[in-house]
């Protein structure tokens, strides 16, 4: 049960209580009706799927069964037979949640969540393997697409290990190449290592806004650390990261909690102050190495 729905259940409580107790003496005529409102509103809520709306998050969707095989037969081919499955299916989860048909208020498209000017440069430098025309709500298209552009990356990464060289990839994939390199670049100026993601570059900000920095620092640990190691334990195959949580028996808390509870309540309550402010879900036009336009989360 998450935030939104304990937030609820206390209101329910305290409505209750007001109507049992009101001005102070028992009330049982507004106490049973208050009863049958609550039970009503509650019923309604349970039948549009409220109280579901945080089950699905340290589960694997049942969309994801759908285009497993598609995954593996795609990293397959771009990774080979060690690819590593389990972050690549943490990826498509942190993207679209195994959704085909998902689209951003920013305009990324399907499972890997494409923006139309990255699905363009995917389409162009890829013909052979992608066609000439971008299909980013094609589940085919766009696995393949996705971990094609992640080996693009990864080629153009150098770091002090797997894990840390994935993390920057999937910062690049989120932010654009351009912004890690930059990030890499004040990172060593300020006497840290530029080789090492995790509690090294990522604490760096090149100059991003406040949001944009927070939301591409919360993409790589919530596909390395939360994804990764929900389908490795389900046999998906292997991550890239297994030393950063095959220690402990449930992977490390990250960011995406409190991110994804606070946008849950903003969509409940959008009156509250706090929400006021616009939601960044994608990142705006990212400079990067070469002519790849931005992927956007």
């Amino acid at each position: 049960m998450g935030m939104p729905q304990i937030i609820w259940l206390v209101l329910a409580s305290i409505s209750l209580g007001a109507a049992v107790m009101a001005h102070g003496q028992m009330r049982r005529f507004s106490s049973v009706v208050a009863v049958i409102r609550i039970s009503v509103t509650a019923l309604l809520l349970v039948w549009g799927g409220f109280f579901d709306s945080v089950q699905a998050a340290d589960q694997i969707p049942r969309d994801a069964e759908q285009y497993r095989r598609t995954l593996i037969r795609a990293a397959h081919a771009e990774w080979g037979l060690d690819a590593p499955i389990a972050t690549l299916a943490g990826q498509v989860h942190q993207e679209s949640a195994w959704r085909s048909t998902a689209r951003s208020p920013a305009g990324a498209q399907g499972l890997a969540q494409f923006m139309p000017t990255t699905a363009d440069w995917m389409a162009e430098i890829y013909p052979a393997s992608l066609g000439p025309e971008p299909q980013p709500y094609n589940p085919g298209w766009a696995l393949r697409a996705m971990v094609m552009y992640d080996r693009w990356l990864y080629e153009r990464n150098q770091a002090t290990s797997d894990c840390h060289r994935w993390a920057f990839v999937l910062s690049a994939y989120n932010g654009g190449q351009g912004w890690v390199n930059r990030d890499r670049k004040l990172a060593s100026a300020k006497g840290a290592d530029k080789l090492a993601w995790f509690d090294s570059v990522e604490r760096f900000n090149s100059g991003r806004s406040a949001a944009n920095f927070r939301e591409n620092r919360h993409y790589p640990r919530a596909i390395l650390q939360r994804w990764e190691p929900l389908y490795a334990a389900a046999g998906w195959g292997r991550g890239v990261c297994a030393e950063r949580y095959s220690r402990h028996e449930t992977p490390a808390p990250v960011l995406a909690d409190s991110d994804h509870r606070w946008r849950i309540t903003c969509r409940m309550f959008p009156e509250l102050a706090s929400c006021r402010r616009a939601v960044r879900i994608a990142g705006t036009p990212r400079a990067a190495a070469g002519p790849a336009a931005p992927v956007q989360a």
